[in-house]
């Protein structure tokens, strides 16, 4: 359905999280954002509570003026230095784009504190959030997560069955004679108990745990959020059309 305040079909649903370099409350942020061409919408979650923003021209160019009385940007030139702020989030304080971020606790939600230059004139940018419903939480969360987890388990009993071909094709070879040229190249045939009992190793676990945030968010990880999130959008579809 259209989402009348903004004029469009709105995507946000499929757009995925992106790792902030900052934190509030001791909990990483996480953002996703979709900019129109006179408004933009913002959701932030600290993986606890989801919040968000939603700014139409008029708002946007009334807090311009509040926060940069001296300066005067059209709203699609503002949109994009915007859009710019939020796709650095995972380098904010830090990148070379230089945008400082302070996270400020309010009563119901934090507040963004952006400073910047614009034009090569010092510029500031404020996010007022506000809490979102838990079905919310859900929508953008927790279920795309569990799409996620799903997808990797159909990935991985692919690639098991894969290397059972490949282990079966390669003793085919051997019984007809052939060999490896290279005895350093040869390996064990894949044991699937083995390889689930390495795995679960719990030193590695934990080790891998440490960077769990920015891991599941990375580049890959980002895709993986997208397709399973449009391909569960598409099984909804189907069965509405269908009926079963």
């Amino acid at each position: 359905m259209a989402d009348s305040a903004f004029g469009k079909q709105s995507k946000l649903n499929s757009v995925p999280w992106k790792y902030c370099s900052v934190s509030y409350k001791n909990r990483n942020l996480l953002v996703k954002f979709e900019i129109f061409e006179t408004s933009y919408k913002l959701l932030v979650t600290d993986l606890v509570h989801i919040y968000s923003e939603q700014l139409l021209k008029t708002d946007l160019l009334s807090r311009t003026q509040k926060l940069n009385p001296k300066i005067e940007v059209p709203t699609s030139r503002l949109l994009q230095e915007i859009e710019s702020i939020l796709s650095e989030a995972s380098s904010w304080n830090a990148g070379k784009m230089h945008y400082l971020v302070e996270v400020r606790e309010a009563v119901e939600a934090p507040v963004l504190k952006v400073e910047s230059h614009f034009a090569g004139v010092p510029f500031l940018w404020e996010f007022y959030l506000q809490p979102e419903h838990a079905e919310q939480f859900n929508k953008h969360v927790v279920f795309p997560l569990m799409y996620m987890i799903a997808e990797l388990q159909r990935q991985q009993r692919e690639l098991i069955a894969r290397l059972k071909s490949k282990d079966a094709e390669i003793d085919n070879y051997k019984a007809s004679g052939a060999t490896v040229s290279r005895r350093q190249m040869e390996t064990l045939p894949f044991n699937e108990e083995t390889f689930r009992n390495d795995m679960n190793n719990m030193k590695d676990v934990a080790e891998n745990l440490k960077m769990a945030v920015s891991n599941v968010f990375s580049k890959d990880a980002q895709k993986l959020y997208k397709y399973v999130v449009l391909a569960s959008d598409e099984a909804k579809t189907l069965k509405s059309l269908t009926g079963c």
